[in-house]
């Protein structure tokens, strides 16, 4: 579930119709899962929102939603245990010969009274092989709930940060360079803020023929937990219309302010294939290796149906 706030999995139902032209609405309700909290056992809670999407207005692009989460079925502190959120995203591209899309996304917590995330982006396309995309966004969250967050662990007030990045068409349907730099500030402990930065640059290489695409890439991190460097690769190959393959992976290097230094393997592969209109299954496997997970591996088998189809 992915209806305007944290990508979500859930067991549960999600249904949506359209009675306008202009708008449609999504409705959602489950129980969370996640293999960091819970084990299927346990009482992991619920979850149900509503979204309203904008859709059929020439280049623009709007939605409003509300969720609300129980952390835990059985508990009744309304507070703490319970988590209501509204939120709203817009874009809007204008047709002038630079063609600027404007967007943002906006996201508050009804019962604490915090804005959990705040962006604001535009982005360019001044010449024929060149697009830039500027971006800033300021986040907080409540810390009075019974729910952990990597935000609630790690910092003790607000983050704010910008993004800058460019895409050069180096060779028209071939060759594309893509780079990007991204400052965030952090309040990790009272008024005490620290800063970071991060660079990723990638090569975007395509061969429409035969369906490949090749994105070798190099990433740089530097946070208040020390520094990364690292190098991904990722190989596609569009055999047919119906058959796809991806081979992805990833090589970490870590200098930790703590001294426990190491460094990150992490390698996938994924095939799927249309068996019929609107219906693809797909299977592949991850492997991952650094200091938390030892070695680890997993497997994934996917049935997709869409009943929307086309043809």
């Amino acid at each position: 579930i992915n209806q305007g706030f944290s990508l979500e999995i859930l067991d549960g139902v999600q249904t949506t119709f359209g009675p306008f032209g202009f708008v449609d609405f999504a409705l959602y309700s489950g129980i969370p899962r996640s293999v960091e909290v819970g084990d299927f056992n346990k009482n992991d809670g619920l979850l149900s929102g509503l979204s309203i999407n904008l859709k059929n207005v020439a280049r623009t692009s709007g939605a409003v939603h509300a969720a609300w989460r129980k952390n835990d079925m059985e508990q009744t502190n309304w507070r703490q245990n319970d988590e209501i959120y509204v939120g709203a995203d817009f874009s809007h591209q204008f047709p002038i010969a630079t063609e600027p899309m404007f967007y943002g996304t906006f996201e508050y917590d009804a019962l604490w009274n915090a804005v959990n995330l705040g962006t604001a982006g535009i982005d360019l396309y001044p010449a024929r092989r060149l697009a830039i995309n500027l971006e800033g966004s300021y986040s907080n969250i409540s810390r009075q709930t019974d729910r952990l967050t990597i935000q609630r662990v790690f910092t003790d007030g607000r983050t704010w940060g910008g993004r800058a990045a460019v895409t050069w068409t180096l060779i028209p349907k071939f060759l594309d360079l893509v780079k990007s730099y991204a400052y965030h500030n952090v309040e990790a402990q009272g008024n005490n803020p620290r800063r970071g930065h991060g660079i990723d640059a990638a090569l975007q290489i395509s061969f429409e023929k035969i369906g490949l695409f090749l994105e070798p890439a190099y990433y740089f991190s530097k946070s208040l937990g020390g520094d990364l460097h690292g190098v991904r690769g990722l190989i596609h190959e569009q055999f047919t219309p119906k058959f796809f393959a991806d081979l992805a992976a990833d090589f970490t290097t870590y200098d930790k302010i703590t001294n426990d230094n190491d460094s990150a393997i992490g390698t996938g592969g994924w095939i799927g294939y249309e068996a019929a209109a609107g219906l693809t299954i797909s299977g592949g496997f991850e492997y991952n290796r650094n200091n938390v997970f030892i070695r680890e591996t997993r497997g994934s088998f996917r049935i997709d149906y869409h009943f929307d189809h086309e043809g």
